[in-house]
């Protein structure tokens, strides 16, 4: 408002880790399962006091199924850990995978993503991890089966240490 320029601070970029991972895990069941780890996982140790980390991440999926089966797919929960203070879930996605035609045997593959930004955290050399976890959704009763990281679709997460 009085024509001076102020100095710029904040919101920036202090670290990036990056994480691929491609190994293959799946359910199989009639019913809705219980969350179990994709694998996926990112840690980052913040370098400087009162920094967020934000994570993005993208979690392949596919279900395999047989004719008539509609109402099923995939859940996709991310959990952060502060300090091995313990997992917690932070964001969980539901994704409905369902066919217009019935055929023998049917796969059909996507993907998850979302982020979370962390609280902020007091001081520097706070370890922030995340994870992902996925389930199989099934509300008709037939046998299906849910893989994460299938067929070479990989996963992937990103974390940013972001500066106060």
């Amino acid at each position: 408002g009085d024509g001076s320029l102020a100095s710029a601070g904040g919101g920036k970029i202090l670290q990036v880790v990056n994480v691929i991972y491609s190994s293959s895990t799946s359910t199989t069941s009639t019913s809705t399962s219980a969350y179990a780890d994709t694998g996926l996982t990112a840690s980052l140790t913040t370098t400087a006091a009162d920094s967020k980390v934000l994570c993005l991440y993208t979690q392949s999926a596919a279900k395999q199924t047989t004719s008539g089966n509609y109402n099923n797919g995939v859940g996709v929960k991310l959990l952060q850990d502060i300090d091995s203070g313990g997992y917690s879930a932070v964001t969980t996605r539901t994704t409905y995978w369902g066919y217009a035609v019935e055929t023998t045997s049917r796969w059909r593959m996507g993907s998850a993503s979302g982020s979370h930004l962390s609280a902020t955290q007091s001081s520097s050399g706070t370890v922030v991890s995340y994870k992902t976890q996925y389930n199989l959704y099934n509300g008709d009763g037939n046998s299906v089966t849910v893989y994460a990281q299938s067929d070479g679709d990989d996963s992937s997460m990103t974390l940013f240490e972001v500066g106060a």
